[in-house]
């Protein structure tokens, strides 16, 4: 049974249908933080990786490429539908050297991976959500061999990723929006301290923790109208809307505000936004 009911309601119902709408700019977006995650987790043709939070599948087909035809890939959500769309990108079904990938519908926190079964462990944004993370680490470490490898990427504070309101602070007259989330709490900045992080890990077992902050300009090659569609798809924006009932006179006037805010961005600023991540690796 699923500890992280609320979570998996939200990406599977409210959230994930947005990301899957958005899926290819998304992966454009957070392409700059994923290769980062590559790069630390340094996957070896042949090794068996498990994939948390997999989402839409853009870090999975990475890992899978990686590791090659002799490797072997899981990848693990507690979304059915988003993992229904990663099962179905064209750019999985048509790469024919690459690691099979499994994929299972399931939390984390609580699956009962075969022990000691992966080489190594990985997550782009997966791994913050968890209601319990020191149980989640200590299930996921659980599931590594001896010397076995914890990889993952997850956001710095709000401060330094702006990006990510989207321009909510200049909408509160039209939109109701739910106060900040409590710090530490499961989301999107459940581990946003980084000092805190470390100690979950220490405390689920984990070993040679090192977390080294990350920055990256998160690309956007639409247009302006392309970036208002984004914004009422995905983050606090769309929670809104979406809270409102989807309401279409609601709807038109966000869009019409949001053409305003981001048109004046693009003209002095553009479109790509600066963001920070924590680069996380561990070992068992």
């Amino acid at each position: 049974m699923s500890a992280n009911v609320d979570m998996a309601r939200c990406w599977t119902e409210d959230a994930g249908p947005g990301w899957i709408a958005e899926r290819v700019r998304l992966d454009e977006r957070l392409e700059p933080l994923g290769q980062f995650l590559i790069e630390g987790l340094e996957p070896q043709p042949g090794e068996s990786i498990l994939d948390v939070g997999c989402g839409t599948g853009a870090s999975t087909l990475k890992i899978a490429r990686s590791v090659g035809g002799d490797g072997a890939v899981v990848a693990v959500d507690v979304s059915s539908t988003m993992l229904d769309a990663a099962r179905k990108r064209p750019d999985i079904a048509e790469d024919s050297s690459s690691a099979p990938i499994t994929w299972i519908t399931a939390d984390a926190q609580t699956y009962s991976f075969k022990e000691a079964s992966f080489d190594a462990i990985a997550s782009r944004f997966g791994v913050m959500f968890f209601e319990d993370p020191v149980a989640a680490f200590r299930n996921l470490r659980n599931a590594l061999r001896t010397n076995g490898r914890l990889t993952f990427v997850c956001w710095q504070p709000p401060a330094l990723n702006q990006w990510i309101a989207g321009g909510a602070d200049e909408l509160g007259d039209l939109l109701e929006f739910p106060p900040p989330s409590e710090p530490n709490k499961p989301g999107p900045f459940g581990l946003c301290d980084s000092t805190r992080t470390h100690a979950l890990l220490d405390a689920a077992g984990f070993t040679a923790i090192e977390i080294d902050g990350v920055e990256a300009e998160l690309p956007f090659s639409g247009t302006v109208d392309d970036m208002v569609t984004h914004q009422l798809s995905i983050g606090p924006i769309g929670a809104a809307v979406r809270a409102g009932g989807n309401d279409p006179t609601l709807r038109g006037a966000v869009r019409k505000r949001l053409h305003q805010i981001v048109g004046d961005r693009a003209e002095s600023e553009g479109l790509a936004a600066p963001a920070s991540a924590w680069l996380v690796r561990a070992q068992k």
